[in-house]
């Protein structure tokens, strides 16, 4: 608390040039969609199709399958689980 009874409000990190309005909204940047999409291909390709890949992440092929076209992003945790998974087998990531 400030004298005087106030409150000091925290303010937002801010990346140096990035807009501070770009920061505090959620968005998938075209580096990370691109980091995405190039690893989850990587892996569909080694797995041979989509649902032999969902089977091993226990997901659904359409989740899938929007996450490796990046009209989305996988949860940090599959994504995690992804990136595990290609670093354990030396898959190389296009890039």
């Amino acid at each position: 608390m400030l004298v005087g009874g106030g409150t000091r409000r925290r303010r937002a990190a801010v990346r140096p040039g990035v807009p501070v309005r770009a920061c505090c909204l959620p968005h998938i940047g075209m580096e990370d969609r691109e980091l995405y999409v190039e690893t989850i291909c990587a892996l569909v390709e080694y797995f041979g199709s989509y649902q032999k890949l969902a089977s091993v992440l226990n997901v659904r092929v359409e989740d899938l399958s929007n996450w490796s076209q990046g009209k989305d992003r996988p949860p940090t945790h599959i994504f995690l689980k992804i990136v595990d998974f290609a670093r354990s087998e030396n898959i190389q990531i296009h890039g």
